[in-house]
């Protein structure tokens, strides 16, 4: 074979046809980067072909090569001993061959003489504790003598091509064995699949939610056919529930943060949970005498007790106690390091111990993942813990969990303490739904759902302009000549979204409320509902009495005839 002529035949005959990359970390090194490095090694010490491969256990790993290609190469396998990648490997120095016919080993090698390869350099490609990664060959079809200078070339460009070499080693090894990084990878693919199906999922669920209420207001309805609306109201439920889950765990789940104290949040709980965990389980509360404030979301914290305290009362069937305890700590930077993504701080924590079962290590291990359990496949979607973890993260904070089999379990939550100033409180107890004779401005893209709302709300009293769109909804809003009290908007709208609708309007109705409604989360609502906490947000799939009560809260509370000019 001809290897002057660049246009002609090829290196990659059997070199590269049979030292394929394979698969594992190995085969996902081929980079642009190391591509550069072969044409700048086969330019600079004009060679028509260069080669960086890895040592592969039996045979090499091309990674990259420089030379003509020929796609009618022989398909004889190679091993490593007839490679010639294998001369700066064994030597683990940098190795120069001028005429490859004079040694006997090379010259009875039947590779070289099918690529016609005469003359070769070689230098091994060295890891930083000395191991061999690979090697960056050059080779040449006549005799050569290579100079002192073009073998320093040739290693410095080596030390570049195993840097490389290195780093992807390292971040192969790093995304196969670090059970955090499989966890990230596995969250953020849920989570694209959660909001990716979520908005249109919950805007389902809330036409079926809401047309089945309508139904059960029917007087005429016998008790049967009230019972099969039951049926499929709690069904609806039960899906929206395993969104919501699903969501929370991949840290989509709308949020309405506040500034409050977690002793009132457990303290408001307490007869709940006693209720849930039943008489043969004593629940004993640990509060810390002072605690600094936390930012969350106390419906979810709530939630993430009530999971923390069932999973605990599962592994107790016996009975037992359940402590569930409150503290605060300085986290400094060594203790933020082992707890995984932490800064250094002041913490809340929140512990629920149980003297229950335990769990073995493996089990631990997974206790977080979405769909794993050990109960019975009927038993639940396992999405419970999973649900629990998603919320923490998205409050900014950190969950632990430390048990082992017959020691019960200890699940900690660190929240960041809250630094500024503001009102504390619990999570605000829903009042009745009421009605009104305000001007609402309703933007939905889904036809059902606003449909439903506009009918809902017409029904409560309310003066409703619908749209289906930001668009539409401006236009309407300019032609209309009185007062619009509350703008209801999707935030996910076509062409332009709920905020900046919102934005366009208040310039010429300073006044206009507007209440946000979303299926996914959005960080920009996490944001707004801090900065300007009067925004209201509704949460698909939503209830009409949930709906109603929104809109009566984000109007004032009390009905009235709406002067207040806008």
């Amino acid at each position: 074979m001809d290897l002057d002529n660049e246009h002609s035949t090829s290196l990659r005959a059997p070199e590269r046809a049979h030292a394929p990359r394979q698969s594992g970390p190995l085969g996902a090194l081929a980079e642009p980067a190391l591509d550069r490095l072969t044409g700048l090694a086969s330019r600079l010490l004009r060679c028509p072909a260069a080669v960086v491969c890895a040592a592969g256990e039996d045979r090499p790993v091309i990674l990259s090569v420089r030379g003509p290609t020929d796609a009618a190469s022989n398909s004889r396998p190679m091993p490593i001993d007839e490679s010639f990648c294998r001369c700066a490997l064994a030597a683990k120095a940098p190795v120069a061959i001028e005429d490859i016919r004079q040694p006997e080993a090379l010259r009875a090698n039947p590779v070289l003489a099918e690529l016609g390869i005469v003359s070769y350099a070689g230098v091994p490609l060295l890891a930083l504790d000395g191991h061999v990664l690979g090697s960056l060959s050059v080779v040449d079809v006549r005799p050569r003598q290579w100079s002192s200078a073009e073998l320093a070339d040739l290693n410095d460009l080596a030390a570049l091509a195993a840097s490389e070499l290195q780093h992807r080693l390292h971040e192969a090894d790093r995304h196969r064995l670090d059970p955090r990084l499989v966890r990230a990878e596995r969250a953020r693919a849920i989570g694209q699949l959660a909001g990716g199906i979520a908005h249109d999922f919950n805007n389902l669920l809330t036409g079926i939610i809401g047309h089945v209420a309508l139904l059960q207001e029917e007087p005429g309805l016998s008790e049967v056919g009230r019972e099969d609306l039951a049926q499929i109201h709690r069904s609806a439920d039960r899906a929206a529930g395993l969104t919501r889950q699903l969501l929370a765990y991949s840290r989509r789940q709308v949020l309405a943060p506040r500034v409050l104290d977690l002793n009132q949040l457990v303290a408001g709980c307490l007869s709940t949970l006693r209720r849930l965990m039943g008489e043969r389980v004593q629940v004993v509360s640990m509060p810390a005498p002072r605690l600094d404030p936390v930012v969350a979301d106390p419906n979810q914290l709530e939630h993430v007790l009530t999971q923390l305290c069932a999973n605990a009362r599962e592994s107790m069937p016996d009975g037992g106690t359940l402590e569930i305890a409150t503290r605060q700590e300085r986290i400094d930077t060594v203790a933020a390091a082992r707890l995984h993504g932490l800064r250094s701080g002041t913490y809340v924590l929140m512990e629920v111990r149980d003297t229950g079962r335990g769990m073995d290590g493996p089990t631990l291990e997974r206790i977080f993942e979405p769909f794993y359990s050990t109960k019975a496949p009927s038993a639940g979607a396992g999405l419970g813990l999973a649900s629990v973890y998603g919320i923490v993260k998205q409050s900014s904070g950190h969950i632990e969990a430390v048990s082992a089999p017959g020691q019960g379990a200890t699940f900690t939550i660190y929240l960041p303490r809250h630094e500024g100033s503001g009102p504390v409180g619990a999570a605000e107890r829903p009042r009745e739904p009421g009605g009104g004779t305000e001007t609402i401005l309703l933007v939905e893209d889904e036809a059902q759902v606003r449909e439903l709302a506009r009918r809902v709300l017409q029904r409560a009293g309310y003066t409703v302009l619908a749209a289906p769109d930001g668009e539409a909804a401006t236009a309407i809003a300019d032609r209309h000549p009185g007062h619009i009290h509350l703008l209801i908007t999707d935030m996910l709208l076509p062409h332009l979204g709920g905020r900046e609708l919102a934005a366009r309007l208040g310039i010429h109705r300073p006044a206009i409320k507007v209440i946000y409604v979303s299926g996914t989360s959005d960080s920009s609502i996490a944001r707004l509902r801090l900065v300007q906490p009067g925004m209201e947000f509704l949460e698909k799939p939503f209830s009409l009495d949930r709906l109603l009560r929104t809109v009566r809260q984000a109007l004032g509370g009390e009905a009235d005839g709406g002067s207040r000019p806008t």
